[in-house]
């Protein structure tokens, strides 16, 4: 019995650390803090959006909220200029390197922005976003089972 409890809260433990994006993993101290945005979208909206369109007979549409249903969540902050602008941005491109593969580079007057996706077989599990935006850090993450088949029936 000892066994099984162990095995059990391993699952949920190793499973809520996957769930996690990039803001909660590494940026978490910033969350409460006052001058900084942040902004968080739980998955239960977005399964909400599946319940509100489950009977209308527009195909597209239904698979849209399917597709929908399967993201877990969707988290941004963006951090006041505190002059840890840099560093906060190399740091987060260290913590993703080799994990994640680039989507988008854009760098223009000393502003950057990159965007990650973590993806395997066709399916992806974050979309990451870093940048330097007028002196300011900018981290998004959304996270979620996003089949790449499905997306591009959509476009």
């Amino acid at each position: 019995m000892k066994n099984l409890f162990s095995l059990l809260a391993f699952s949920f433990f190793s499973s809520s650390l996957f769930a996690q994006g990039i803001i909660e993993r590494n940026y978490s101290h910033y969350i409460d803090q006052e001058d900084v945005t942040h902004v968080f979208v739980s998955g239960k909206l977005f399964d909400m959006a599946a319940v509100v369109t489950q009977n209308m007979e527009d195909e597209d549409v239904r698979e849209l909220s399917d597709f929908a249903s399967k993201i877990e969540s969707f988290s941004l902050i963006k951090v006041p200029n505190q002059g840890k602008a840099e560093a906060e941005y190399k740091k987060g491109l260290n913590d993703i390197n080799g994990d994640y593969e680039e989507l988008i580079r854009m760098r223009d007057d000393g502003e950057r922005f990159v965007v990650y996706v973590d993806e395997e077989n066709d399916v992806v599990y974050e979309i990451v976003g870093l940048g330097i935006v007028d002196g300011e850090f900018i981290a998004l993450s959304l996270v979620g089972e996003m089949d790449l088949n499905k997306i591009s029936k959509f476009i």
